[in-house]
């Protein structure tokens, strides 16, 4: 395990964490209501329309309890990317093709985002955020556990994305 100083968690990662909690209570009293009010019309089969809140509710449940976890940490084999079901995997020194330190606009949005020219941002905040560029693509999840995509540059926007740049290009290029 990395030494402490070498782990970059994900900015606002907590607050993030607290809205999708909101969010989760908001869908479960949704999916209440639904189902109560089927119930109350006897139409029992209706109840079923809240089987999705339901479902919803369960995913935002599950990214609330993992985000305050996300964290990026230099390894001595590759770059190691924890990001709630988006991404869980360790990006080898050798496939790191560039990292930069780069902008992610807020109406780029929060969460898992398609920036486009094969690129994904795990964006937890808007702002500066480090950057990779891979060699090969990298498989993300973006629409759990319907659709994944596989991205070439990869946008995180970590606490300290200069010292994250630093790190990789420190490690990965000669």
């Amino acid at each position: 395990m990395p030494e402490p100083a070498q782990r970059f968690g994900f900015r606002w990662r907590r607050a993030g964490a607290a809205a999708l909690g909101l969010m989760t209570l908001g869908l479960l009293i949704l999916a209440g209501a639904v189902a109560a009010a089927a119930w109350l019309d006897g139409k029992f089969t209706a109840a079923l329309v809240a089987l999705p809140l339901l479902l919803a509710a369960a995913f935002t449940a599950a990214m609330a309890a993992k985000l305050p976890a996300a964290v990026v940490c230099p390894t001595a084999l590759g770059l190691a990317v924890d990001f709630p079901v988006a991404l869980s995997s360790v990006i080898p020194w050798g496939e790191i093709e560039a990292a930069a330190v780069a902008h992610h606009p807020w109406w780029h949005g929060l969460g898992i985002r398609l920036i486009g020219a094969g690129g994904v941002a795990l964006a937890t905040a808007p702002g500066p955020a480090a950057e990779l560029v891979l060699r090969h693509p990298q498989r993300v999840t973006i629409i759990p556990p319907v659709a994944r995509v596989r991205a070439r540059r990869l946008r995180l926007t970590v606490d300290d994305p200069a010292g994250l740049v630093e790190a990789v290009t420190s490690r990965s290029f000669p």
